[in-house]
């Protein structure tokens, strides 16, 4: 079984297909399909300062929906891996019949493992129905990515901060809106992703972020980060015509 269908999951199935007969395979994904990454020349205007800096003038509610409805801008399987992986899993089932082979459960996750002598018991459940069920097997690949932990002394630093639906606020400069005055500004980067969008852990303005907080801690603008440049207008930009 394999649990997980992001691009290192489907790596792992790719080259579980490639090697010898296996006779049968779950694969197991909280999915309720397998997408590609959106990376298209458009959707990469998502990530840049302007579109930044429009989405900083949201509200929090509709920037929690923006990254939920973005997310294979930033995450997903490269699409010629997907085509890959369908032909495969196509051919085996359909064309050579063999019916046990590949199993894809999508919206289903790991509910429970247990060793049991030499297989493990498993038990399933659906995140639509909630309906589960237990299934034995012999082997089990966990690819399901990483939780980010914060580090200890960062939970002092977050009780100062002012929050807004269980989020610390922070600024545009990235700096932590706090309940008390401090002797300076504490900022706050790669832990933002609904304040500041997909863009924040992203490498892609790694440069940007680095310069807003320097220009905001020597107080002037060092690096010119006026740039409104971008592909995408809005209704208020026109100009008004009678």
């Amino acid at each position: 079984m394999l649990v997980g269908a992001g691009q290192s999951g489907s790596e792992v199935m790719e080259q579980l297909l490639s090697g010898p007969p296996l006779k049968q395979v779950l694969w197991v994904t909280l999915y309720d399909n397998l997408e590609p990454m959106d990376d298209c020349a458009f959707t990469n205007e998502l990530y840049t300062p302007a579109y930044l800096r429009h989405f900083q003038t949201q509200a929090l509610s509709h920037r929690r929906e923006w990254v939920q409805a973005k997310r294979l801008s930033s995450d997903g399987l490269s699409r010629d891996l997907a085509n890959q992986l369908f032909s495969k899993i196509y051919e085996h089932r359909f064309v050579e019949n063999k019916n046990a082979g590949v199993k894809l459960v999508v919206s289903a996750c790991l509910d429970s493992l247990r060793q049991n002598d030499a297989a493990f018991e498993a038990v399933l459940k659906c995140t639509e129905t909630a309906v589960t069920r237990r299934v034995a097997v012999d082997r089990v690949i966990l690819a399901t990515g990483f939780v980010s932990n914060t580090a200890p002394f960062l939970d002092r630093i977050m009780q100062l901060a002012c929050t807004e639906n269980g989020l610390p606020k922070i600024r545009a400069d990235c700096s932590l809106e706090s309940r008390i005055a401090l002797p300076g500004k504490i900022y706050l980067q790669n832990r933002t992703r609904i304040q500041h969008g997909l863009q924040n852990p992203n490498l892609s303005l790694v440069a940007y972020r680095n310069a807003t907080i320097i220009n905001s801690i020597i107080g002037k603008e060092f690096y010119p980060l006026n740039s409104n440049r971008s592909m995408l207008s809005r209704v208020a930009e026109l100009r008004e015509e009678r």
